[in-house]
């Protein structure tokens, strides 16, 4: 997006990385848009295991 911009502080500001711990989590929708945003979630909780379950397939690396 600033391939040619002179200015390598916005440059550097927009491409850094946000983390979040994803609470009441489900089955990530919202940690989807996260990832899709170039948000890291380094975490997540959930109280259903069948959440939990479908959760930990689509974000392997995560830990629930």
């Amino acid at each position: 997006m600033f391939k040619n911009s002179k200015n390598s502080l916005l440059e550097k500001v927009f491409w850094c990385v946000l983390k979040c711990f994803s609470l009441f989590s489900g089955i990530g929708g919202f940690d989807l848009a996260l990832k899709r945003n170039n948000v890291e979630v380094i975490g997540a909780c959930e109280i259903d295991k069948y959440a939990r379950s479908v959760y930990s397939r689509h974000f392997p690396g995560v830990k629930i």
